[in-house]
């Protein structure tokens, strides 16, 4: 167990390491939804991997964030930056954002809780130490989608170019996309799947491509890319995978009429 620990802290330092080393558990898109992480997080006690969003949606936001500070704090947690969670965190250190009725109510909730306060600033801490992705071969985990250039760096901070550092962060916050003729949300586009290189399985949340179970892809090369986001706290439910075996988990909600 110590040994574990041990593996585990490098783990969130960043350091690539054999996935032998590190049993894991990638947790899906959150989005307020209390009972399905309490779930994932209560049934292992391997190492979760939170891809992002944990907010906008749901019953009970503030809960969300409240057991994901603990588990981070506690060492038990690696969060991946996220598109919702990022807006959050630019809204609670005064940037100016535009808030839509998800990040709205996600902010009414907060300012509700008991200790708001402690929890707004719990929250920027955990984002500011969260990763950009995490490379654990054969395993990438990035929140939108994955560009090559990502296997090259830990981190944003680390890409020197400016354009491609930007190019990488909307990639791994919002994936790809192309813009809405009707002016609408983008429309997803799926080219970044052909640069999975041969032997890697990229695991990403965001993108809902089945409200019953996790959509897996390989390309010509063999790549392989993991679509872990079933709709949990927007009408369907929280999906989660053990590494290295990939047995896959899941929170089913009980139907209102149940």
């Amino acid at each position: 167990m110590k040994y574990l620990n041990r593996a585990l802290v490098r783990a969130g330092q960043g350091l690539h390491m054999p996935i032998m080393d590190l049993p894991l558990r990638i947790v899906g898109d959150v989005h307020g939804a209390p009972a399905a992480l309490a779930r994932a997080v209560s049934t292992s006690d391997r190492h979760i991997i939170l891809l992002g969003d944990l907010i906008d949606g749901g019953t009970d936001n503030a809960s969300v964030l409240r057991r994901a500070v603990r588990l981070l704090d506690r060492g038990r947690a690696t969060l991946i930056r996220s598109n919702h969670d990022d807006k959050l965190y630019r809204a609670l250190i005064g940037r100016q954002v535009k808030a839509g009725p998800a990040l709205q109510r996600t902010l009414q909730q907060i300012e509700a809780a008991r200790d708001a306060a402690h929890l707004k600033s719990s929250f920027v801490r955990i984002y500011e130490r969260a990763r950009d992705w995490l490379y654990v071969p054969p395993y990438f985990m990035v929140h939108g989608a994955f560009h090559p250039d990502m296997l090259t760096a830990e981190g944003l901070d680390q890409i020197g170019d400016r354009k491609q550092r930007d190019f990488l962060r909307w990639l791994s916050l919002f994936a790809e996309g192309r813009a809405n003729p009707d002016g609408g949300l983008p429309i997803r586009t799926y080219g970044w799947l052909d640069s999975i290189p041969v032997d890697l399985t990229v695991i990403v949340g965001h993108d809902i491509r089945s409200r019953q179970s996790p959509v897996f892809k390989r390309n010509a090369q063999d790549g392989r890319a993991v679509f872990l986001d079933t709709g949990c706290g927007k009408g369907g439910r929280l999906t989660w995978m053990d590494l290295p075996d990939e047995t896959v988990g899941q929170f089913v909600p009980r139907s209102k009429s149940a």
